[in-house]
């Protein structure tokens, strides 16, 4: 993936255990199933409680 050039989002990190991997490259985010961020926000800013 990183040849690829998918990266973990620096904002992200891995503190949770979770990582969030990015890309620029729509083909990219196409080989790897890879969601635009527009889909997970909220469109409202509100975060879950």
């Amino acid at each position: 993936m990183q040849r690829d050039g998918v990266i973990l989002d620096p904002a992200g990190g891995t503190h949770d255990d979770y990582a969030l991997l990015v890309t620029t490259d729509p083909a990219v985010a196409e080989k790897y199933d890879m969601h635009d961020e527009a889909e997970m926000l909220d469109p409202h800013g509100e975060e879950d409680e």
